[in-house]
């Protein structure tokens, strides 16, 4: 009698140890895919912030273009302007000297 009691106390550890066992693994392959699922999740965010940030720099370069053509149409501007002016203050001296 006390073996059949051993025999099944023996019995009811190695069930109670193969069900934590079991119990184990199934947690231990949950977070796993858990970890996994993080990793890829983050490797998206990455990929997708790389693609933000090149966008952001291509955006920034036509803007700086957009900025060099505006100046250069000013500079343009402003040299056309001083050209006119000093043919107009030519003329004016021309027109002095005439009166003299």
């Amino acid at each position: 009698e006390n073996n059949e009691k051993l025999e099944a106390t023996v019995s009811s550890a190695a069930l109670k140890e193969e069900t934590t066992s079991t119990e184990h693994a199934e947690a231990k392959n949950e977070w796993e895919m858990k970890a996994k699922n993080l990793s890829n999740q983050n490797q998206q965010l990455l990929d997708e912030n790389e693609t933000l940030r090149k966008d952001m720099i291509t955006a920034k370069e036509r803007s700086m273009e957009r900025v060099a053509a505006v100046k250069g149409e000013e500079v343009a501007g402003l040299s056309q302007k001083v050209d006119e002016l000093m043919d107009e203050n030519k003329k004016l001296r021309e027109n002095n000297e005439k009166l003299e």
